[in-house]
């Protein structure tokens, strides 16, 4: 709707509706509606809708008793004179409330009641809806008195021309009576049934414009479908053919797609390994078109592969292939849609981190993809290129495939889970299960939701159980202990869709609210924000944000943005301007994580602000025991990890892959100490592995895919000299005492090129290098700008950043780096900084605004920091976690 109303009991767009006697057949009665409005029909509204509710207040508008099929009105129609909307026989004798529709698709626009008495005669009525009645709330509740909205005017729903004392407003008889309602040149007045109102003249305009409010005549594209195709934006342009139906949404890990109803697919947000299917791996911050022909069915993206099912039934697949989650027989990325052989009557399909299940329709399950963990449910776990048959499920009727575990809904209602258990998300207690294995206590499940370590199921009457890992609230019963077993979410019963994401959940209740619960690290729960938008339909969420479809197709995406995944144009979310952090004016020396900053003050204590722990967030410089005594810190992925004064390194919070470093794979709600570790200097954490830089010159890292013996701690081989490091998503870079950058996943190898480098910073897919003389060179990347090069080329070796020989300081985020200059300024480029709204990107160095006496910046993914030489710091880009400090 237009208005921030969304409940049919707060009556902010009524209208008054004008009761005239009518003469008519006595045999049957008839109640005849007519409209009257000055709201452009076939722009701005393309059809009537008519409900009757017996009553005399507006505590009566709850379930219709008659509800008449809608009217359509394209732009020939003349709205402003009278319009017949409905002829209703058989209604009972009494008081009737008659409310009138205007709908543009199958959302409300602006409504408009009548309350009339019935006495077995014919009867007509007049509906009058008048623009001017927008944001207009009028008394929804108790009596009659002025509960209608009439000229932007609260007004007794019985007002009429021969009852003018009820409407309190001057009437009116003929148009040039009226003065136009809005101040643009194109606007007149007109009379409409006794009362003046204002009218938006397209006339007035030259041909290919039309009349906008406060704005006047703007050059619109009209329309390519049919006249009521599309509706009029405020922002001057028109649908260029029928409004958008999207019929299915689905997130994934930092990507989204959606399925329209003519079987084409839309994706959006991170693109790398070319999980978009777009032909390239560049991330895309608005939907890009992807053709599945004959036409999809439904779409599953994964964390960096999507599949899709098409209506005849078969599967394509693209992105990342490491494990053959493509299930092409290869393990070759493809960067457009690839079949997957073997498959022809596939009805549903579902992506997990690295693997792929595929439901038949003979009720068979097949799976592909990585198989570590035993999630593709064959009996072992040996990964598989192709399909492979579930054993001894025939009768499928729904998948759930969440990180490393899979589950099916059985046509009894019995669920039954198999591969990863680390957390009980298979709602047993022990090991792994390569093959399905009952979930207890769980016999009439109607849908089921899989995430990143925990499983959700809804039941007939809307209740909702949750098992798994809990350390996030993701299970919803008020407590962080894992669970073993289903247990109820609290205060839910209403429940009709479900959606899992890496620690957090959301459902849909049957009166269209949100709601979701578990981590808000990135926003992803929507808190304030849902309520604001129409009623959805569906909701579905990624490893870190959330989406909801609503009734007219629309798609509204909250929490993380760093990829573009909300789809809103804006790659960074929201960048906040350089503001001084609060309580701050003697720092001496700043560090900063991914999503926290910290500094040391004069008097030699250390202050943090943002996600300094796990669960543990400061908004404003604080300290506290996850601050006291720690030289490092590095929060990501759901675990926080420290160097202490000592030279030890403790860490706490997820551990699934051994990246805590204590020798198992048991999540800590506690720190524990990384045995072996006594000297480190440094802390960093990439999504599975984290490393610590140490005052021998090595680095030590611990975690990881693969093998326990691949997760233990161990050096990079050949690093004895490192006076740097730093991880991003996957790869990890160091810089020696020489000079010399290495940089890779698992092994590391010299960046040609840069021999000369004083420190080196990496993060999603770009990486730049401080050189000795002032210069920076980056590579990788580098679709937003982020290599600084002038260009949006990709660069698999270091290229120099324009006009820029005497940085000082650097530090690389999410597709964007800022550096300080030896006069004390700074200058950033790529993702966000080529100013804006929403933000622009920047392919060459832009400086900050007002800040010319930096002496030290730090940064995280997200945002960055700069000490001033009074002592203060300013923070700017994200503010999530309050790494900003305000």
């Amino acid at each position: 709707m237009r208005s921030g109303c969304t409940h049919q009991r707060r009556l902010s767009w009524v209208a008054l509706l004008l009761i005239v006697a009518a003469a008519g057949c006595e045999e049957p009665p008839l109640l005849v509606v007519n409209l009257r409005t000055n709201y452009r029909p076939g722009l701005e509204f393309n059809r009537v809708e008519v409900a009757l509710y017996p009553g005399s207040s507006a505590a009566a508008l709850d379930v219709p008793s008659v509800t008449v099929p809608a009217r359509p009105f394209t732009r020939e129609a003349d709205a402003r004179a009278s319009s017949r909307v409905a002829e209703v026989a058989g209604l009972s004798t009494g008081t009737w409330i008659v409310q009138a529709r205007l709908m543009q698709g199958t959302e409300m626009i602006a409504s408009g009641l009548v309350v009339t008495d019935l006495h077995g005669t014919s009867l007509a009525v007049t509906v009058r809806v008048t623009r001017e009645c927008e944001g207009v709330e009028c008394p929804a509740e108790g009596s009659l008195s002025e509960i209608a909205c009439l000229a932007g005017r609260c007004v007794d729903p019985r007002c009429s021309p021969e009852s003018p004392e009820r409407c309190g407003l001057e009437s009116c008889e003929h148009d040039d009576e009226c003065a136009p309602t809005s101040g643009v040149e194109c606007a007149s007045g007109i009379c409409l049934a006794g009362v003046c109102a204002g009218w938006l003249d397209d006339d007035r305009c030259a041909d290919g414009q039309l009349c906008f409010p406060d704005v006047g005549c703007r050059d619109v594209s009209m329309d390519a479908g049919p006249p009521d195709a599309g509706a009029v934006e405020m922002d001057g342009g028109v649908d260029a053919g029928a409004p958008i139906d999207i019929v299915q949404v689905r997130a994934g890990g930092t990507h989204a797609c959606a399925v329209r109803s003519t079987g084409q697919v839309l994706c959006w947000g991170g693109n790398n390994y070319g999980k978009l299917g777009d032909g390239t791996t560049s991330d895309r911050a608005t939907p890009v078109e992807i053709e599945v022909p004959p036409g999809a069915a439904q779409v599953r993206p994964g964390a960096l592969h999507t599949c899709a099912v098409t209506r005849d039934g078969q599967v394509l697949c693209w992105g990342g292939n490491d494990y053959g989650q493509l299930g092409d027989g290869t393990t070759s990325e493809r960067h457009a849609p690839t079949s997957v052989a073997g498959i022809a009557d596939a009805v549903e399909i579902g992506s997990g981190e690295y693997h792929t299940c595929a439901r038949r329709a003979t009720g068979a399950v097949l799976c592909w993809g990585r198989n570590a963990d035993g999630q593709l449910g064959d009996g072992s776990t040996t990964d598989r290129h192709s399909p492979s048959e579930v054993a001894g499920i025939t009768d499928a009727v729904q998948l759930a495939v969440g990180g490393f575990h899979t589950c099916a809904l059985r046509a009894t209602g019995a669920t039954v889970c198999w591969g990863s258990n680390s957390n009980g998300q298979l709602a047993v207690t022990g090991a792994d299960r390569p093959v399905p294995t009952p979930v207890p206590e769980l016999p009439d499940a109607v849908e089921l939701s899989a995430g990143g370590f925990h499983t959700c199921a809804r039941r007939p009457a809307g209740q909702v159980v949750c098992w798994g890992k809990n350390e996030d609230r993701q299970l919803g019963d008020g407590t962080t202990t894992d669970r073993y077993a289903p247990v109820g979410v609290t205060g839910l019963s209403d429940a009709i869709d479900i959606a899992t994401g890496w620690a957090h959940t959301c459902a849909l209740r049957s009166d269209g609210e949100v709601r979701c619960f578990g981590s808000n690290a990135y926003g992803q729960l929507g808190i304030g924000s849902i309520s604001e938008r129409d009623a959805p339909v569906e909701v579905t969420v990624g490893d870190f944000f959330s989406c909801a479809r609503g009734p007219r197709g629309r798609v509204y995406c909250w929490g993380a943005a760093q990829s573009g995944q909300l789809g809103d144009g804006d790659p960074t979310g929201i960048l906040h301007p350089p503001a001084a952090v609060v309580g701050l004016s003697d720092a001496v020396s700043l560090t900063a994580g991914d999503t926290h900053s910290c500094a040391v003050r004069a008097g030699g204590g250390r202050v943090c602000w943002g996600h300094v722990g796990v669960d543990v967030a400061y908004a404003t410089p604080s300290t506290g025991s996850d601050v006291d005594g720690r030289v490092s810190n590095a929060v990501y992925a759901g675990r926080a990890c420290s160097v202490l004064e000592s030279g030890a390194v403790e860490c706490a919070g997820v551990n699934s892959l051994g990246q805590l470093g204590d020798g198992t794979t048991d999540d800590r709600s506690s720190p524990v100490v990384v045995a072996g570790v006594s000297d480190a200097l440094e802390i960093g954490a990439g999504i599975w592995r984290t490393c610590a830089r140490l005052s021998s010159g090595g680095v030590d890292c611990w975690g990881g895919l693969g093998s326990p013996a691949d997760r233990a701690r161990a050096p990079i081989p050949g690093v004895g000299d490192a006076v740097g490091f730093s991880l991003g998503l996957v790869d990890r870079c160091v810089v020696r005492a020489t000079g010399a950058v290495l940089c890779g996943d698992t092994a590391l190898t010299v960046v040609s090129g840069v021999a000369d480098a004083t420190w080196v910073g990496t993060a999603f897919g770009n990486t730049c290098a401080l050189r000795r003389g002032g210069g920076v060179w980056c590579w990788g990347d580098n679709d937003r700008g982020q290599l600084g090069d002038g260009t949006t080329t990709d660069r698999t070796s270091p290229v120099a950043v324009q006009g820029l020989s005497d940085a000082v300081g650097l530090t690389v985020g999410v597709a964007s780096a800022c550096a300080l200059r030896g006069g004390g300024s700074v200058v950033c480029w790529g993702a966000g900084y080529g100013g804006g709204e929403p933000p622009t990107d920047a392919t060459t160095p832009t400086p900050i605004a007002g800040l010319t006496d930096a002496v030290e910046l730090v940064g995280g993914h997200g945002h960055a920091c700069a000490r001033r030489a009074g002592g203060t710091v300013v923070c700017w880009g994200g503010n999530s976690e309050g790494q900003l400090g305000r």
